[in-house]
């Protein structure tokens, strides 16, 4: 069930104002359609697309707008693309420090997601965890880890209703390497213990923060509160429930209201504020993500998103679908410890191009002495294995 997002950029002279159906197919079979509005002649025009990503695999998909009378020639209504869909399941570790219903019903929509595997512990009193999703007896035996290589393994983190004093010092250190230098990712939710209320604001963790926090501890409350998207939030493949962006705006409207909120304060600089939550006659910011060092963060002020599946109609999906996209785009920049790239993400019919591959060990220092070959699949079944040399300035970097 993931979804794919991406834009088509197409202009167009003669037909301004005209309908057409954009298409995507993978082969002759069409994935997903909907009709556009031609933009006024010669002007760019960008339109937003979320499909199914289908079976794990290599494909090429085509991405064309239906022809309309008159047309000289159909050749350039259509463009095909590659894609490579992986089935690798990515483990995000969630650290949950009171039983509440949110850890539940966080756990069981990932439970039908492929792509995503829950790692959790909570804490059920003040010297006892209980693990679920571990891969082996010895994972988080001891608590949170207090290694690198341990914490580093982990795609994402989730930070439920948790004290910033619940982390000692060493541990403060590793998450906010694991962001700023490892690329990984971490969700902080609201909660009694969260935020503010967890003195996240008097910690050396505070930076990580996409908000500036209020000052006090007093500011979760039990209490509903509705929801809205803002305008980023419209456009935002997190946030997509439906795939029209005003009968998908609308759709949060009629969302049950949230259980509980918290305030978060005010986005910093270069946060994004996808959501916003109505408590009386306040409104807060309820969704804020931000890119930070390698990585990134988010708050979802609220321990109270599961009333959008139990207040909800039998068989809703918004509650699932919201959380599994949610923890989508928390780990999906986040890199292995191998990593490749490419000048450009599209490559015309050139001679040649240079392959670049970051080799890092398990706590994420460069490996120098690697030896590192890239395996090239191409077009009509061509693959090549090309070996790569170290980089003379930049260590851990493999160039070919």
């Amino acid at each position: 069930n993931a979804r794919i997002a991406g834009t088509v950029t197409l202009v167009q002279h003669g037909y301004a104002g005209q309908k057409t159906m954009l298409t995507v197919r993978d082969g002759d079979k069409a994935i997903t359609q909907r009709d556009i509005t031609l933009a006024p002649d010669g002007r760019l025009q960008s339109e937003p697309l979320f499909f199914p990503a289908g079976s794990a695999g290599a494909k090429t998909l085509t991405f064309g707008v239906e022809p309309l009378p008159g047309e000289e020639s159909l050749a350039n209504n259509a463009i095909t693309r590659p894609f490579l869909v992986s089935d690798a399941k990515r483990r995000i570790l969630y650290v949950e420090g009171e039983p509440r219903w949110e850890y539940k019903f966080i756990r069981r929509a990932e439970d039908n997601d492929p792509t995503i595997e829950i790692v959790s512990m909570l804490r059920t009193s003040e010297n006892k965890i209980y693990r679920q999703g571990i891969g082996n007896p010895a994972e988080l035996a001891q608590g949170f880890p207090v290694r690198a290589e341990d914490l580093f393994g982990y795609a994402g983190i989730i930070i439920g209703s948790v004290a910033a004093d619940y982390f000692t010092p060493l541990q403060q250190g590793l998450l906010r390497e694991y962001v700023d230098r490892r690329g990984g990712g971490i969700l902080f939710l609201g909660g009694r213990s969260s935020l503010s209320d967890g003195g996240w604001g008097a910690s050396s963790l505070n930076a990580l923060l996409p908000t500036f926090l209020p000052s006090g501890n007093h500011n979760f409350h039990r209490n509903p509160a509705a929801v809205e998207l803002t305008a980023a939030g419209v456009d935002s493949p997190v946030t997509r429930l439906l795939d029209d962006p005003q009968k998908n705006a609308e759709r949060w409207r009629k969302l049950a209201y949230l259980a509980d909120y918290q305030d978060p304060g005010s986005p910093k600089p270069g946060a994004t504020a996808l959501v916003d939550l109505h408590a009386g006659h306040r409104t807060l910011p309820l969704l804020v993500t931000e890119s930070y060092g390698s990585g990134r963060t988010a708050i979802l002020a609220t321990g109270g998103t599961w009333r959008w599946q139990m207040s909800e109609a039998l068989g809703d999906p918004a509650h699932d679908l919201f959380w599994q996209q949610l923890l989508r785009w928390l780990v999906a920049e986040s890199p292995g410890a191998v990593s490749a790239s490419i000048p450009a993400r599209l490559l015309m019919d050139e001679g040649g191009m240079q392959v670049t591959a970051q080799v890092r060990d398990r706590t994420f220092q460069p490996v120098t002495e690697a030896h590192v070959s890239v395996h090239i699949l191409g077009p009509e079944g061509v693959e090549a294995l090309v070996g790569l040399r170290p980089s003379e300035t930049v260590p851990g970097q493999y160039q070919g």
